[in-house]
């Protein structure tokens, strides 16, 4: 996703139970191949005028069908 100068990089996960730690859903080793194919992105397709994050949306549905979507902004940097 794009919003004028900032590129979001959003994972987005689907699942059917709620309670559900971040921790749990994008592990270390995946925040880093996130992360390398990110920078393998803005390598090819920026400038040093963009800056970007990192966000993640969970998609919860209950046993009625009854979608959720939670959003993380911000969920993770290349630091971490």
């Amino acid at each position: 996703a794009q919003k004028e100068r900032l590129i979001i990089f959003v994972e987005v996960k689907a699942r059917k139970k709620k309670d559900i730690d971040l921790s749990e859903l994008i592990l270390l080793s995946k925040q880093k191949r996130i992360i390398s194919v990110a920078k393998e992105f803005l390598s090819f397709h920026t400038n040093d005028e963009f800056s970007y994050r990192f966000d993640v949306s969970l998609v919860t549905w209950d046993h009625n069908n009854h979608l959720q979507i939670d959003y993380i902004p911000h969920a993770f940097t290349p630091d971490d």
